[in-house]
């Protein structure tokens, strides 16, 4: 997902065409503007090749639908996305893509598995990611690092988690992993380490009360979901 990264593009670029170009994979990059008004886009367009592509939001919608239209673009049998300052770097995808191969549905990035998953992480944001955690733990079950970054699919289980995805917003990563436990997916995490926090743009007050909000509307509506399928078994 991309929005108002007109000064890292070509960074971004760099690194990740350098990086996959040694390992000698076959790949694709997909950059999703999620409706930037500066010049990202038109960055962007310049650098389009068979292996680099974009997808335009004519405006911006949110992390989870950028995130899901980039997704149900991709044409890889191993589907990762991450954010544009590569925050948990690339050197994780042979680990990731390996729990892939062996059988895994979804590979969660876990900063909690990692000696100092957080790195130099600003006091605050690092308060506000464990608060999240505790509250994710008791509102939904889920145990995992669900705000991590970066995650990986295989392609099948890709498009049906995100064909069915509907939270647009931060939160969208929970709405996944609900879905993918209802759906009986198999779940592995793998060690990440922040190593480039980028200039984010969150305001952590009012992106905690979004997704405190979206969290009680997914938790509802996965319910729902699983109580329908109960009926028709």
């Amino acid at each position: 997902p991309v929005y108002y990264e007109e000064n890292h593009i070509d960074n971004l670029l760099r690194s990740c065409s350098e990086y996959f170009d040694r390992t000698g994979r076959s790949y694709e990059l997909i950059l999703v503007d999620d409706g930037s008004t500066d010049a990202s886009a038109e960055k962007i367009r310049g650098c389009l090749s068979e292996k680099i592509r974009m997808v335009t939001l004519n405006k911006n919608t949110g992390k989870g639908a950028a995130v899901r239209a980039g997704i149900l673009a991709a044409r890889g049998e191993s589907v990762f996305f991450t954010d544009s300052d590569l925050a948990y770097g690339l050197e994780v995808l042979p680990g990731m893509t390996a729990l892939l191969e062996e059988g895994a549905d979804l590979v969660l990035g876990s900063r909690a598995l990692a000696e100092d998953g957080y790195g130099d992480y600003p006091l605050l944001r690092r308060v506000a990611s464990y608060l999240f955690s505790w509250i994710t733990t008791a509102f939904s079950g889920v145990t995992c690092d669900s705000q991590c970054g970066i995650k990986g699919f295989r392609r099948e289980s890709a498009l049906k988690l995100f064909e069915n995805l509907h939270t647009e917003g931060y939160a969208f990563d929970l709405e996944v992993i609900l879905l993918a436990e209802k759906e009986g997916m198999r779940l592995a995490e793998y060690p990440v380490t922040i190593i480039n926090q980028g200039d984010s743009r969150i305001n952590v007050l009012t992106s905690s009360v979004s997704m405190l909000r979206d969290m009680v509307c997914i938790r509802r509506r996965v319910r729902k979901m699983t109580e329908r399928s109960g009926l028709c078994r």
